[in-house]
Parts: C-alpha cells; structure tokens; sequence
C-alpha cells in the first residue's frame, strides 16, 4: 500500500482468498479482486470496519473514505495472482480452512511463472530474472 498523504491505493490488488475471504455460504476461495468487485454492482462486503453490516462495494468509501481503488494494472497483475493461486490453491484452502476449491475451468495452469513474473516486471518495471 502507498501512502501519499492524500488517498490509499496499492498498485495490484491480489484475490480477495489471500485476505482470508471466502464466499459466505460455500466457504470456497474468493477469487475476485476489489477493482472487478467495485465494478459490480451486486457484489457486497461485510466486515468488522462495517459492523458486520452489508455494503455494496461500489460504495466502499462509505467505509474507507481515503481508499481509491483504480482498474490500473488489473490484466497484467492477473497473470502473476492466477499463477500464484493455481500453484499454491491447496496450501491457501488449508490456512483458510475453507472448501476445496475446483478452479481448473479457469485455465490458469496456463499461465508460466515466466508469464507471471514478465506481468510483474512490466508493472513495476523491473527486470524479475530469479525463480519464485
């Protein structure tokens, strides 16, 4: 997260799994990252800053007044958080506790670590040449 004085922002966001959140019902990871749910306008967030209340997230600075949640970078840093999930999804539904979590029908195996560490490299712009 970066700090300017002025509104919150983080560069990428990661899947919303790696913040300890599964969907309600079914436990399963929660895969979507905050830019795609603000865009949404069905997607709610409940949590101890909302008093266990439901809010849209489109509505988020109701809550967090000096976030600003951008849709910059969302397609390049996708590549390295599905790669990431897909070679660690067994290890994250473990922290978690949650339901496993089928998310072959994503097609994110396809996705290299060469691939995943080129979209970082491009948003940050610097060169990754080491292995994860």
């Amino acid at each position: 997260h970066i700090s300017t004085g002025k509104d919150h922002f983080i560069y990428i966001h990661r899947p919303q799994c790696l913040g300890k959140c599964t969907w309600q019902t079914s436990k399963h990871l929660l895969l979507d990252v905050c830019t795609s749910s603000v865009g949404n306008n069905n997607c709610r967030f409940k949590n101890k800053d909302t008093n266990d209340e439901w809010v849209l997230y489109k509505n988020y600075k109701s809550v967090y007044e000096t976030w600003c949640i951008s849709n910059d970078n969302v397609e390049e840093s996708a590549k390295y958080w599905q790669w990431f999930i897909y070679q660690y999804r067994d290890h994250i539904v473990d922290w978690l506790g949650a339901a496993p979590t089928s998310i072959d029908y994503l097609n994110w195996g396809a996705v290299s670590e060469e691939m995943a560490l080129a979209s970082l490299s491009k948003i940050y712009n610097v060169i990754l040449e080491t292995s994860l």
